[in-house]
């Protein structure tokens, strides 16, 4: 009779001991889940920030290189009209000189 007290004792041990087990083993999972969970929002507010960065740089980079643009064109364009008129002026003499 005590082997048969003995092997219900193990086997009630061994129960408690897999259900303490396991509930400890889901109180972990969770925890990390948590953790995984917070890394994650960490992350990505990190990579929202970093992309809006480089959106601002490259509006900024943008805008830069349009005035730059602007300025080469308005700096262009006297050259531009002086040519014309020089060209239409040297044309009329040359034709004018035909005609004449």
């Amino acid at each position: 009779m005590q082997w048969i007290l003995t092997i219900v004792i193990g086997l009630v041990a061994l129960t408690v001991g897999t259900a303490v087990g396991y509930v400890i083993r889901q109180q972990q999972a969770i925890a990390q889940a948590k953790e995984h969970a917070a890394e994650l929002v960490r992350i990505k507010a990190t990579t929202e920030a970093h992309n809006k960065e480089l959106e601002l740089k490259a509006k900024d980079d943008l805008l830069k290189r349009r005035d730059e643009l602007e300025i080469e064109a308005a700096r262009r364009k006297p050259k531009r009209t002086r040519t014309r008129r020089g060209s239409s002026a040297a044309a009329r003499n040359w034709i004018g000189g035909w005609t004449n």
